[in-house]
């Protein structure tokens, strides 16, 4: 098995991955934010003109770029404001370990081996 946080996903692989995916699965491969980042993040802090999300770190903004496509995920699940992505029953927000117990199960019914969500997220990172 390759260390953790050290594998890559390949075109094959990535491809397997997102045919007839979950949305929130399809926003981790579009959007390479931390999962938390996923789960806290809420339509008042999204520029939809600017396709880009508004992220307070260490007490500074940072600007992340989001995909039409990534905002598409959100707007299917989307319950008149509020989180991006919503928890059980529409309420609140995805905890972190739903959306990471999520992505991890679908990466390995889909015969991905040795991978995470966060290999992901590093693939497509930089």
């Amino acid at each position: 098995a390759n260390p953790p946080r050290d594998r890559l996903i390949t075109g094959s692989e990535l491809r397997r991955l997102v045919t007839g995916c979950h949305p929130y699965f399809l926003a981790v491969v579009l959007n390479p934010l931390r999962l938390v980042e996923h789960c806290r993040l809420h339509w008042d802090d999204i520029d939809e003109d600017l396709n880009a999300s508004v992220i307070v770190k260490g007490g500074r903004k940072h600007i992340q770029p989001l995909t039409p496509a990534y905002l598409a995920c959100g707007r299917s699940s989307r319950a008149g404001g509020g989180h991006l992505f919503t928890g059980r029953h529409g309420h609140g927000f995805i905890l972190r370990t739903s959306l990471s117990d999520l992505c991890n199960r679908w990466i390995k019914d889909r015969g991905v081996a040795d991978a995470t969500a966060h290999d992901i997220r590093s693939c497509f990172g930089s």
